[in-house]
């Protein structure tokens, strides 16, 4: 058993540094988080409309380089990269996984992601990835750094956040990309097999979503379709369970409410 880095010790770690970026030095930036689920691409892959959700204030260790300039037939061009390092542990209480593709605003100047480096461990050591009982409560991966370039960024098409926390990147089809959170992804084609839901829970359907077989939401399940819902198959939502569509819906004959259950549309 290790005799240094348990989880007091680490505590005092993250306390102490805590203090230090948030309170005494409070250099602050805007993090803008990069929603894969909600950015629609073309038949060549490439994104038409990237999608972020509302800017988050964090507080962070900045490292700038110097801004280059350069001049060819098109005018001149500025450059420049810049580090942000931020503690994980204050990344993983608003559910925030850092990215290639998020964008940070510094001094009004928008900087895009390159890279992400986690290799900060105290006293080596990452309990996530202990190979023994006698070693996974001591240590823990501190920090990660994002690498970033200054981007011309001319539109950024956001998404509210509420609560400052964010939600949950979980796949039914692609399984667990985030395992921190409590909005649950759905998959917006119910073709084969009849789906029922009954772990009560935010779920949500990025698009449209087609109903095929039969869907049974049940036990206080929340759905929201941020699309148009084509019920071609029964749809029972029973014992205190919502179904927001944000869209139309069509053969809204095939939906049953039951036992409590609600239907609201807002398209």
């Amino acid at each position: 058993m290790a005799l240094f880095g348990g989880s007091r010790d680490v505590s005092l770690f993250h306390t102490l540094n805590k203090e230090l970026i948030n309170d005494i030095i409070q250099t602050e930036i805007g993090y803008y988080k990069f929603v894969l689920e909600r950015t629609t691409s073309n038949v060549y892959g490439e994104s038409m409309g990237k999608m972020y959700y509302e800017p988050v204030r964090m507080a962070c260790l900045i490292d700038r380089s110097d801004q280059a300039w350069d001049a060819d037939e098109f005018g001149s061009d500025i450059k420049q990269s810049v580090g942000f390092s931020f503690l994980k542990t204050e990344l993983k209480e608003i559910n925030l996984v850092p990215e290639v593709g998020d964008i940070l605003i510094f001094r009004n100047n928008f900087y895009e992601v390159d890279s992400r480096i986690e290799n900060q461990l105290i006293l080596g050591r990452d309990p996530d990835y202990a190979i023994s009982t006698g070693t996974v409560d001591f240590g823990d991966s501190y920090s990660i750094i994002l690498n970033a370039h200054l981007s011309r960024v001319e539109k950024l098409n956001l998404i509210p956040l509420r609560g400052g926390i964010y939600p949950s990147t979980t796949k039914i089809t692609d399984g667990i990309a985030n395992e921190v959170g409590d909005t649950i992804i759905l998959n917006g084609n119910i073709s084969n097999t009849d789906l029922s839901i009954s772990a009560a829970g935010n779920y949500e359907v990025g698009s449209d979503l087609t109903v095929n077989t039969s869907l049974t939401l049940q036990d206080e399940v929340r759905t929201t379709v941020l699309g148009n819902l084509y019920a071609n198959g029964p749809i029972l939502v029973l014992s205190g369970s919502t179904l927001i569509i944000e869209g139309s819906i069509y053969n809204a004959s095939n939906i049953f409410i039951q036992d409590g259950g609600k239907l609201i549309q807002n398209g």
